[in-house]
């Protein structure tokens, strides 16, 4: 048998043994190599023997195996690289990648495609002498090359949208997924948030983490300035928004003034609160700045209703028949005229300040008016009155508040004047030492003259018809001079100093006499004797009484005093001094049939007023030039008509209502 080497072999045996047998392959002598079949001769070399034989040599072809060490595990971007099998044989090996998308093989080099595994089959396919061999395999591993992820707008603020973070990759263009808490979806809240990027991609890895940070977004609150309110009010809206959306909540610094439900106003009261609008906040926006409106509330005005009264007649007291104002809340009333006081006629005016309770919340009503018609009649008011410009006097009436002349001019200057029982006026005319009787027609005589008048100027009647007259007769001294009826004049008593002025008679016949210079008042009695009654009265002029006996004293507010009107107790007390602009240079008083006070102003008003009991006062005439002496002609003149001289006339104010105002004192 021929077994295939590199060296020719045989074998040839002979019998007998041991004769040398020449043997020729194919008819060669060179034993053959390779594998085949070979035909083979062998011929005996002996010289004593021959002998052929002939057969077939067969070299079979030789196994071989191929050596593959394992592969190095390769990144995907490693250059090329050469693969080192080898055959048993020697012969060349060859090579194959299972996955030519991860690697490539030409010849024994290796070209790295991507990432991934592929198996390398070595193999030598035999030749003429060598079968093939058996495959080799080895795993080449190429792993996904390293790449960095950049993470970008990991810092937002909130604002309602999804807020993605941005991904940058080295090398560029590569898909990094994102997972925001390992969620896939992008968050939209305020928050932190652990974000990580992965790359995804067949031949790069790679990874980077970080934190996005939403943060809370400011907002603001628009808040409209409050209209201003009126206590009583409706509720009101409060209107603020703020710009995130959320609820606004509202708070009042004065509750007192308005509380807030909701975004409701409730008005409590009048003032001033601050109304706070705020924004708490939540988790995606920061608490807003309150916003500060003031709400101011002002006091409401209540409704005051006053019927225009009735008309009433001269005479009539203002009562609540006509002083009946209501009002809406609760108050008090000032009437002005007050309850009591008695009109002029004609169109009058009515006013009333109204006060309310509850003054937080109302405001007064300082006048309200209603007119009042006051129809005629009554008594008349006459005043004597001066003119600078012509030295003369004539007497202005008032009647059922209408202005009229009542005399024509005449010189001289009347102070003082009394109205006698048949109507008639006598006035004192200082300025010519006369007494002056003016008719109820306006006709003016002279009653007396010369003789003892020295600057006469009070005047009064006692009962007897006697007529008493006080001479001012400055510097030589005051008396007091009677006038009997029948024009007989005697010094009826002389006075504590000068200055004489007004005259009254008291209840009991005592003679009273306000001595201007000396500040004071006396008291004459029956016998003719003065003694003081009362000191301290600046510039006493005009003298009357009211039924309590209380004697009223002006005061002219000579050399720099207190000009005002003196309420003086029958003891001699003064009870009140009543000071009033309208009681400047006060020269006469009188007490209406009514017991009414008026009194002349003679200073810088000018006027006749009223004056109520609580000393306040009401104008009755304007425009005077400068009114003195003052009388009331009431509706009915008592006595015998057209007498020469005044007949009875009472010495003293009755109990009951008087029969002619000089009772009650006339200046």
């Amino acid at each position: 048998l021929f077994v295939a080497s590199r060296r020719a072999f045989s074998s040839a045996t002979t019998s007998p043994s041991g004769l040398t047998v020449n043997l020729t392959y194919v008819g060669s002598p060179t034993a053959p190599t390779n594998a085949g079949s070979y035909a083979v001769d062998g011929m005996v070399a002996d010289a004593n023997y021959q002998g052929t034989g002939s057969g077939t040599l067969e070299i079979a072809k030789a196994d071989q195996s191929v050596t593959f060490g394992a592969l190095a595990n390769k990144t995907y971007g490693n250059s090329s690289f050469i693969l080192n099998a080898t055959a048993s044989s020697g012969l060349t090996v060859t090579y194959a990648s299972s996955n030519t998308a991860v690697a490539t093989v030409s010849g024994n080099t290796v070209t790295i495609v991507g990432a991934g595994s592929t198996t390398i089959t070595a193999s030598q396919e035999g030749n003429s002498n060598y079968n093939a061999a058996i495959a080799a395999t080895q795993t080449l591993t190429v792993n996904k090359a390293a790449a960095t992820v950049t993470l970008g707008n990991l810092a937002a603020t909130y604002d309602g949208s999804a807020k993605a973070v941005s991904a940058t990759t080295t090398p560029s263009g590569l898909i990094a997924n994102l997972t925001y808490e390992s969620s896939a979806t992008v968050p939209t809240n305020a928050g932190s948030y652990a974000v990580v990027g992965t790359i995804s991609n067949a031949n790069y890895q790679g990874t980077a983490s970080g934190t996005l940070v939403i943060a809370k977004a400011d907002q603001t609150i628009t808040f409209s300035a409050l209209a201003a309110k009126t206590y009583g009010d409706s509720g009101f809206t409060l209107g603020a928004t703020a710009s995130s959306g959320l609820t606004v909540t509202y708070a009042s610094s004065n509750t007192a003034v308005a509380t807030v439900s909701g975004n409701t106003g409730t008005i409590v009261g009048a003032g001033s609160a601050t109304t706070t609008a705020s924004q708490a906040g939540n988790s995606n926006y920061n608490a807003a700045t309150a916003v500060e409106q003031t709400l101011t509330v002002a006091k409401a005005t209540p409704v005051i209703t006053w019927a225009t009264p009735a008309a009433i007649d001269y005479g009539t007291a203002l009562s609540s028949a006509q002083l009946n104002a209501t009002a809406s809340v609760a108050g008090t009333w000032v009437y002005s005229p007050a309850a009591g006081t008695i009109l002029p006629g004609g169109a009058q005016v009515l006013s009333v300040a109204f006060t309310p309770t509850d003054g937080v919340n109302y405001v007064a009503e300082p006048a309200t008016t209603v007119s009042l018609t006051v129809n005629a009649g009554g008594p008349r008011l006459i005043v004597s009155e001066f003119s600078y410009a012509t030295s003369a006097v004539h007497l202005q009436q008032v009647k059922a508040g209408v202005q009229s002349s009542y005399s024509p001019n005449y010189p001289g200057r009347i102070t003082q004047m009394v109205l006698a029982p048949d109507g008639a006026i006598f006035g004192a005319n200082t300025d010519t030492n006369t007494i002056l009787r003016i008719a109820p027609d306006g006709a003016v005589t002279t009653y007396a003259s010369g003789g003892l008048l020295s600057n006469p100027n009070g005047l009064a009647f006692d009962r007897a018809g006697n007529l008493f007259v006080a001479n001012y007769a400055f510097p030589s001294g005051g008396s007091v001079v009677k006038i009997a009826r029948d024009g007989t004049m005697t010094r009826f008593a002389s006075l504590l100093g000068s200055g004489g002025g007004a005259l009254a008679f008291d209840a009991a016949g005592k003679l009273y006499a306000a001595e201007y210079i000396q500040n004071r008042i006396s008291v004459i009695d029956l016998a003719g004797t003065a003694t003081t009654f009362v000191s301290g009265i600046n510039s006493p002029t005009g003298l009357c009484f009211d039924l309590q006996g209380n004697l009223y004293a002006g005061s002219q507010g000579y050399a720099g005093t207190t000009p005002g009107i003196s309420k003086i107790s029958p003891a001699g007390v003064v009870l009140a001094f009543w000071t009033n602009p309208a009681f400047d240079y006060v020269n006469g008083l009188v007490f209406d049939e009514q017991y009414h006070l008026f009194a002349t102003n003679a200073g810088s008003g000018r006027r006749v007023v009223q004056v109520s009991a609580a000393g306040t006062a009401t104008v009755w005439m304007n425009g005077l030039e400068s009114p003195t002496g003052i009388l009331v002609v009431p509706a009915v003149v008592p006595g015998s008509a057209a007498t020469s001289a005044p007949s009875s006339q009472p010495t003293a104010m009755p109990t009951a209502m008087p029969t002619a105002a000089s009772n009650k004192g006339a200046s």
